[in-house]
């Protein structure tokens, strides 16, 4: 099955990557693989966060797209408690070494567990367990011609299908064919250039053979402080790649640092789950001034619980109104969105309906 093979060749493709990756382009730096970063990472990603990747129609922060790809692959924010941006950036640079039997590839169907005969009470499972299990692949086998002439699936092959699609992307981040982080240079809606591009030298092609030169010398020096657990070193060398990408590479045209700021600031500030907190506990304190007698006490709580209320607003709005910039539209094309603006609506018209009737319940 040639989807299946694709994946059971990451190894492979991985290989060709680096070399061309550390052989050709980082030849001016020595690199030791076989080095292990320890669990508990020192470094300081605050300048790596705000380089640009152009992933799914969009410019966003590498923050961003760390984390949604953390989140798809595993269903969860982070991973063994390090930050998503070392979590993929370790998938790309040793990932036979130290991923290949490690369990965080999510298979939250029960119905799929069952069927390919894996331990059912478990929701991960290694890259390596998944490429050799047989059933799987007969599921897949079936699946992939009947989704190639759009014929309907069962919900088992859906299952299954939807396993694959995470395993294509993880090979797409290790291949480095998801790091499309090499400004095109032309305008930030032209196509840029991935790491895995670098391979058949489509992007170095595109430019000057200095700055590739240029290029291998600062990621060169970059992956030489990751790989040797230097944390001073590590906070160096990736400042440099990122200034060199950004102000060589993507000088005419790069997303304005404040625009990935704001959205890094976004992702780290979750405004959408404070907001909800600071209404739960305004709920509380209103439900407990409603019920009490009316004393003095009782008007300090439905005050407290107002001023919650107004809190919880604030931040509501606040980050409703980061994600519009972020987004450059208004955010309600998806559940997710409808249901923050709704929300928001409901407060807005609940607070206005009690200015008027001054009527806490």
């Amino acid at each position: 099955m040639a989807s299946h093979q694709r994946f059971a060749s990451m190894g492979a493709s991985t290989a060709r990557l680096r070399a061309v990756l550390f052989l050709l382009l980082f030849s001016f730096t020595s690199l030791s693989l076989s080095a292990v970063v320890p669990p508990e990472s020192p470094y300081d990603w605050s300048t790596v966060q705000t380089l640009a990747i152009q992933d799914r129609g969009r410019l966003k922060p590498l923050d961003t797209f760390a984390s949604e790809s953390v989140q798809y692959l595993t269903g969860k924010r982070s991973w063994a408690g390090q930050k998503a941006l070392f979590t993929v950036f370790s998938w790309l640079v040793q990932f036979d070494k130290d991923w290949q039997q490690e369990p965080f590839l999510l298979v939250d169907s029960p119905e799929l567990r069952k069927a390919i005969g894996v331990d059912e009470k478990r929701r991960h499972f290694s890259p390596e367990e998944l490429t050799s299990n047989e059933p799987l692949k007969a599921i897949l086998r079936d699946a992939l011609p009947k989704q190639r002439k759009s014929e309907p699936l069962t919900d088992l092959e859906k299952q299954a299908m939807q396993l694959q699609a995470r395993r294509g992307f993880l090979e797409a981040i290790v291949t480095g064919r998801a790091w499309t982080i090499l400004p095109n240079g032309t305008s930030l809606e032209t196509a840029w250039f991935s790491l895995g591009d670098l391979t058949d030298r489509t992007a170095s092609s595109n430019y000057p053979a200095e700055r590739m030169k240029a290029l291998a010398d600062v990621t060169g020096a970059m992956l030489d402080g990751f790989l040797s657990k230097d944390a001073a070193k590590w906070q160096s060398t990736s400042s440099a790649f990122v200034q060199f990408i950004k102000t060589d590479l993507g000088a005419s045209a790069y997303p304005s640092e404040s625009a990935l700021k704001r959205e890094v600031h976004f992702n780290h500030l979750r405004p959408f789950r404070w907001s909800w907190i600071i209404y739960l506990l305004g709920f509380c304190l209103l439900l407990a001034g409603l019920v009490s007698k009316k004393t003095s006490k009782n008007k300090l709580l439905v005050r407290s619980g107002m001023a919650a209320l107004g809190v919880g607003m604030l931040m509501h709005t606040y980050g409703f109104a980061l994600r519009c910039l972020i987004a450059g539209r208004p955010p309600v094309t998806n559940m997710y969105e409808s249901v923050i603006w709704v929300s928001w609506g409901c407060l807005v018209f609940g607070v206005l309906i009690w200015a008027f009737y001054k009527n806490a319940l």
